[in-house]
């Protein structure tokens, strides 16, 4: 994991804010069908933003021979753009309002197999608006298995758990439309106002080939 990760800084410029790592504009230059990230669209603006989730969690469950299933967890908050609104307290002073966030987790399972099989096994994660007014809507989960095994998913709440009977397969880069992974989309947005905001958090297979060399 270290070597992708100094190759990543290597191409492109980061920078910080609000403890958060979001990619430069130079980013566009890289690709980013290979990195674990997630996509924010302002979809009233049209307008990007590329933030580096945090690895939460990767670990090995269970140690076998040659191989151990592995379990890897993200997460990032995401800020709905353009939520600030000013409303009128009692001693008529305008204020704020809070920032409007949702806090998206994504994990999945699998195991590999020498020198250049996975299989996976389940997947789970959640999106938690951090305050009330914040709605999520139009849930999606896309799940790769690698070379051919697919799973679509809408979940019906902001959590969800989906096991799979997949056998091991080649493992495929992300890069390609059936690449090993997981890919969560969703539309947040917030209460009486028009700021939504498409939120796509996608889990990329190149830890799973990390662990395959």
């Amino acid at each position: 994991m270290r070597k992708i990760n100094c190759l990543f800084l290597s191409l492109v410029m980061i920078f910080t804010i609000q403890g958060h790592v979001y990619a430069s504009p130079n980013a566009s230059t890289t690709n980013e069908n290979d990195k674990t990230l997630a996509v924010i669209t302002n979809l009233e603006s049209g307008e990007k933003t590329v933030v580096i989730p945090k690895r939460i969690c990767s670990t090995t469950l269970q140690q076998k021979s040659k191989q151990g299933e592995i379990e890897k967890s993200y997460e990032v908050v995401i800020e709905i753009p353009n939520t600030e609104a000013t409303t009128l307290a009692s001693d008529s002073i305008s204020k704020t309002a809070t920032k409007k966030e949702v806090k998206v987790t994504g994990k999945f399972n699998y195991t590999t197999q020498y020198p250049d099989k996975v299989k996976v096994s389940s997947c789970s994660g959640s999106w938690k608006p951090k305050l009330q007014g914040v709605y999520v809507t139009n849930r999606e989960v896309v799940l790769h298995g690698g070379d051919g095994q697919h799973m679509k998913k809408r979940p019906s709440k902001n959590s969800f758990s989906y096991n799979t009977k997949w056998g091991y397969k080649p493992y495929v880069p992300q890069s390609s439309l059936s690449g090993t992974g997981m890919i969560m989309n969703a539309v947040g947005r917030v209460g009486g106002m028009n700021s939504k905001a498409q939120i796509e958090l996608k889990i990329s297979g190149s830890d799973i080939l990390d662990n395959l060399k």
